[in-house]
């Protein structure tokens, strides 16, 4: 599977980039990728790893879709090495294996079982224990047969081996509508707010995004605890999910006072603010 699995390279605003991984579904150059991978980009090199070869392409995006995590890219080529896609059904049990790049190495392996399949929001993903990372997001998630099941899109923090997947399903759609789109879209800005995916006993799991946070108490704010940092800003450069619980303000001051723990978005200027679990 080498060849299918591709290297992604984002190139951010002021000089930063973050890498990802791709699957190459069609034998003209379409990738699949989330949505999240895509979002902020001013460019995307896409690589195809052989061995000891490195083929560079420019990657165009075709298709995006932030409620299901999937997006399209197109890079120019002929006669690829490709997964097809089809709808697989995921089986609660069966063996599984995640390939991406996690922190940059390249064509990572791991293995897992399918754990459970969920549902939220009108989308549907694979939870799974094989484990991945930063930058895993977009790389195929294979049955023990070679099949395409899905694409691992993320994983829970502070747990053990919660991982999810897009599943094969959702891909098959998103393949279809970039075939049927034409010509490029721009690459998204990231999606402001608080997306949601899952609600597992009672406990929402949200996506942060990249940004400048305020955390701390502020001079004379009597709901602070006295362990509590000074009011200070902190830098989050990737998104992450984490679970979180919304609150009103009053309840995030409570919250923060017995905790010490939290991060309040500096230009969020709703009656509603997060609490960091």
């Amino acid at each position: 599977f080498a060849g299918r699995i591709l290297f992604l390279t984002c190139d951010l605003s002021g000089d930063k980039e973050r890498t990802a991984s791709g699957v190459l579904i069609s034998s003209d150059g379409l990738v699949l990728t989330n949505a999240h991978v895509v979002e902020e980009c001013q460019r995307i090199t896409a690589t195809i790893l052989t061995g000891q070869t490195r083929q560079p392409f420019n990657a165009r995006l075709k298709y995006y879709d932030p409620q299901t995590d999937t997006a399209v890219l197109k890079i120019d080529g002929r006669g690829l090495d490709h997964f097809d896609v089809v709808s697989v059904p995921a089986r609660v049990g069966e063996r599984v294996y995640a390939i991406g790049n996690p922190r940059g190495l390249e064509q990572s392996i791991s293995e897992g079982i399918v754990a459970g399949v969920r549902e939220r929001d009108g989308a549907a993903w694979i939870q799974h224990s094989a484990p991945i990372s930063p930058g895993s997001s977009g790389g195929a998630l294979i049955s023990a047969a070679g099949d395409l099941v899905g694409i691992n899109s993320f994983l829970l923090a502070d747990s053990q081996n919660l991982n999810f997947a897009v599943p094969s399903a959702t891909l098959a759609l998103a393949f279809s509508a970039a075939r049927r789109l034409a010509g490029y879209l721009n690459f998204p800005p990231a999606q402001r707010g608080i997306i949601s995916q899952l609600n597992l006993n009672g406990q929402q799991y949200v996506w942060i995004q990249p940004g400048n946070f305020i955390m701390g108490c502020s001079p004379g704010d009597d709901d602070c605890g006295g362990d509590e940092k000074p009011r200070h800003e902190v830098e989050i450069t990737e998104g992450f999910w984490l679970g979180q619980t919304t609150v009103t303000v009053g309840a995030w001051k409570r919250y923060r006072a017995a905790t010490g723990k939290g991060a309040l978005p500096v230009s969020d200027d709703h009656t509603q603010v997060l609490g960091r679990k």
